[in-house]
């Protein structure tokens, strides 16, 4: 867990060596804490606090167990019950708080308690150098500019000489709009460990904060000057140039790249991102091209490449194969690699061609059958499609690989209650509640709700009407199934009332649908309600771009209702 935890808090941290110091303090985290644990607890002859510190220490090396274990419960209790022993044991606030900064959707208040833990441990033992980073990028990920310097002054106090040190002081010297010191750093690490094109980069951003446009041109030209055949800082030369909105200029650099490596697809691939930043489309189709069919560009260029092209050529309705050819061209020269099929699938999704994209995800699947992600994907556009025995057939094939992922079972189930088959689909949907995660109220409810739908429709109105109400004490605001149960109630001239108030909410919860806008419109009409009938029947026709079936029918059978 506390590699996990690490790697989440340091997302937004300062580079890949970083990134590879700080993970390595997994390995030091049991040792590094050995002076840090409940320090100064407790008088001499206080034998009461010495068991419980003793007790909380016990606690703290238990966590580090479970932590080796991947327990991530288990490790997040016992630093619980080793804080509840010894509230000064720092360690065990510091990681309390590590984990509380990994959590995900939290809000801000939520983070800054978080920190506030870790902070302890960095106030009462600055000097320890792994926490002290980690807690620096902690402070830096949420905002906090001011602490997250001290924190890289007090790791800088410790080790001056490191290089991922110094760079984490300059970077905090930046974010706290502080180009100049920061500037002073970069030219020690220089000093110390060498130019780069990356410490440069970093040099260059400061000279712009500092607005030294000339000073940023002279520190790539310093670095070039250094290696004037080295394609990768004349193309950064081309980029300061167009950042400094000098175009000519940049495209001079790009020429001289490509006149030291014609066939290199890094080129191609930076002079594709200059024509599409200057709007010119042909050249930028052009060099595009190039990169994609370059022996020496990284895969993972290439369909960063090859995604941007396609979102820029994509339009709706629009029947020409530019951006067919960039994939079909990727394809060939890669057939192998899963990924360019699946974008390509993706592509054709958006162009509403469906069979195509699902042979796509075919051979993507054929290469990796283990992929469970490509299966959801399949099964979706066939769903999609409307060809629900594909979709049956393929999550057979899927259950061969993994036989309990409740997903499968869920397409399966809409599928069968696509085709009208009710019974088969209420069992699919029991094979995906019995598989699903018992903590995820919010998809236990969705299954059951649909459960409850496939019920309705093969005439067990009390069954669907029970597995309406266990979806929404699962989660009371789940709009698809208030909006199912308020119709099906209405359709049945059941308990209108409730159905109103369902009906509601779930207008309230997703403004603007048109389906619950003709759902709140229709119980208003079994309630014999015609002037809200008509006025959300009204707004549920503004609300769809194509009104249709249904829709319509309702519209007519209240407009005609005296």
């Amino acid at each position: 867990m506390i590699k996990k935890l690490i790697k989440n808090v340091i997302s937004h941290s300062f580079g890949r060596v970083a990134i590879l110091c700080l993970l390595a303090c997994c390995f030091v985290f049991s040792s590094s804490f050995r002076g840090g644990v409940g320090g100064g607890l407790a008088l001499a002859g206080d034998d009461d606090a010495r068991w419980r510190r003793a007790k909380s220490e016990y606690a703290f090396e238990e966590a580090l167990r479970m932590d080796a274990l991947d327990s991530a419960e288990a490790t997040v209790a016992l630093l619980r019950h080793a804080l509840a022993l010894d509230s000064t044991n720092t360690a065990a606030a510091y990681y309390l708080g590590l984990a509380g900064m990994a959590q995900q959707g939290r809000d801000m208040e939520h983070y800054q308690e978080a920190l506030a833990m870790m902070k302890r441990h960095f106030d009462a033992h600055p000097g320890d150098y792994y926490e002290a980073m980690i807690y620096g990028d902690a402070c830096a990920a949420i905002g906090q500019p001011r602490q997250a310097l001290a924190a890289a002054q007090a790791i800088a106090a410790v080790e001056p000489n490191k290089f991922e040190v110094l760079a984490r002081l300059a970077r905090a010297y930046s974010i706290n709009r502080m180009p100049e010191r920061a500037l002073a750093v970069y030219d020690s690490i220089e000093a110390m460990h060498g130019t780069s094109q990356a410490v440069t980069d970093r040099k260059i951003e400061c000279r712009l904060q500092m607005g030294d446009s000339a000073g940023a041109v002279a520190e790539q030209r310093t670095l070039l000057a250094t290696a004037p055949q080295s394609v990768e800082y004349t193309l950064a030369m081309a980029n300061v140039m167009f950042q400094l909105d000098r175009r000519d200029s940049a495209l001079v650099y790009l020429d001289r790249a490509e006149a030291i490596a014609p066939s290199d697809g890094n080129v191609f691939a930076t002079r594709a991102l200059f024509y599409n930043a200057v709007g010119d489309s042909v050249n930028y189709l052009k060099e595009t091209y190039r990169a994609l069919t370059s022996d020496n560009l990284d895969l993972d260029d290439k369909q960063r490449l090859l995604v941007n092209a396609a979102r820029r050529l994509y339009v709706p309705g629009d029947t020409s194969a530019r951006a067919a050819t960039l994939f079909e061209t990727l394809i060939a020269r890669h057939p192998h690699e899963p990924v360019f099929h699946r974008n390509y699938a993706d592509y054709l999704v958006a162009c509403e061609r469906y069979t195509q994209a699902a042979e796509e995800l075919s051979y993507a699947l054929d290469m990796d059958p283990t992929d469970v992600e490509l299966w959801h994907r399949l099964m979706i556009v066939q769903l999609i499609d409307h060809d629900y025995e594909k979709t049956i057939a393929t999550a057979a094939k899927a259950i061969e690989y993994n036989d309990s992922d409740p997903e499968v079972h869920s397409y399966v189930g809409q599928a069968y209650y696509q085709m009208q088959r009710y019974d088969e689909a209420v069992a699919a949907y029991d094979r995906a509640l019995a598989l699903s995660d018992s903590t995820d109220v919010e998809e236990l409810s969705n299954l059951t709700g649909v459960r409850g739908d496939a019920l309705f429709q093969a005439g067990d109105t009390v069954a669907a009407f029970q597995a309406y109400e266990q979806s929404l004490a699962l989660n009371p605001d789940n709009a698809g199934i208030l909006n199912n149960y308020a119709y099906f109630l209405a359709l049945s001239n059941r308990d209108l009332d409730r159905a109103l108030q369902m009906a509601r909410r779930a207008v309230d919860l997703t403004p603007g649908s048109a389906t619950y806008l003709d759902t709140l419109a229709w119980v208003y009409h079994m309630l014999g309600d015609r002037d809200n009938a008509l006025l959300y029947i009204r707004q549920a026709i503004d609300a769809e771009p194509d009104p249709q079936g249904e829709l319509l029918d309702h519209l007519h059978a209240i407009e005609s209702s005296q």
